[in-house]
């Protein structure tokens, strides 16, 4: 049967339509549906196989899009990198962990160590520091900032049985503690030029009178305006938790 354009009585012929075949007229161009026709060719779905078709977009849109797609990348990466950078506290230590230890800034020399060159130390104590039973007993952290440039392992050991048989002899002696050994004996470590470690055998003037050693991590950072000696400190064995919150303070406070 020969069917007629409704409008200006040409004859139709059928034409294909996304993926529907479907009456079109030569003359105006009009295209009649019938049922479901135009459900099936606006879902863009082929009426043999029922896959989705997947329209082909233009060379300048093709272009857009993978540009697009490398401008989402790059951008990725960037924020990735940045959030890298800025290292945020472990999930489960505080962001304001250092504030939440007691801090102390002593002028350098100081009375205890007359010889130690001139400057500041920075102190930030665990909350245990002078609880014997506590997992964070004698666990500190401080920077000692020297006006003058410091480098060297024996200038470094130099540094520290000044400082701490200076404080130990000191607190010993206005606390009536007795000394019948040395107050301090520091067995130092070099990692790198820069990175030491050291064992501090050493008597607990302020809590029990009794000997400890403490283990500390130094490193030697210098600039234009002399060297910082940063240095946590604590009994407990490096791979105890309290390292990582030493480390962490440390950091906070370089």
């Amino acid at each position: 049967m020969t069917l007629h354009c409704l409008k200006c009585d040409c004859e139709i012929a059928e034409k294909p339509l996304g993926g529907v075949m479907t009456d079109r007229c030569p003359q105006c161009a009009g295209i009649w549906l019938d049922g479901g026709e135009f459900e099936r060719s606006s879902s863009g779905r082929d009426t043999t196989s029922g896959t989705p078709r997947q329209p082909r977009l233009p060379p300048r849109a093709e272009t857009m899009r993978a540009s697009h797609t490398i401008l989402v990348t790059i951008v990725s990466i960037s924020l990735l990198a940045a959030c890298k950078q800025l290292e945020p506290a472990p999930p489960d230590l505080p962001a304001d962990l250092a504030d939440t230890w007691r801090s102390e800034t002593i002028p350098l020399p100081s009375q205890f160590a007359p010889g130690l060159p001139r400057g500041v130390e920075e102190l930030r104590f665990a909350p245990g520091m002078y609880k014997s039973d506590a997992p964070d007993y004698w666990s500190y952290v401080f920077v000692l900032r020297f006006e003058e440039k410091t480098d060297g392992s024996a200038r470094v050991k130099d540094i520290l049985e000044q400082y701490y048989t200076g404080l130990i002899t000191a607190v010993a002696k206005g606390r009536n503690v007795p000394l019948d050994r040395p107050a301090a004996q520091v067995k130092l470590e070099t990692v790198t030029d820069r990175k030491f470690r050291a064992n501090v055998d050493l008597i607990d003037a302020f809590v029990t009178g009794k000997p400890v050693v403490v283990h500390m991590d130094i490193e030697l950072k210098t600039s234009e305006k002399g060297t910082a000696l940063l240095a946590a400190v604590s009994p407990q064995p490096r791979t105890h938790d309290v390292w990582r919150s030493l480390k962490f303070v440390l950091e906070a406070i370089e």
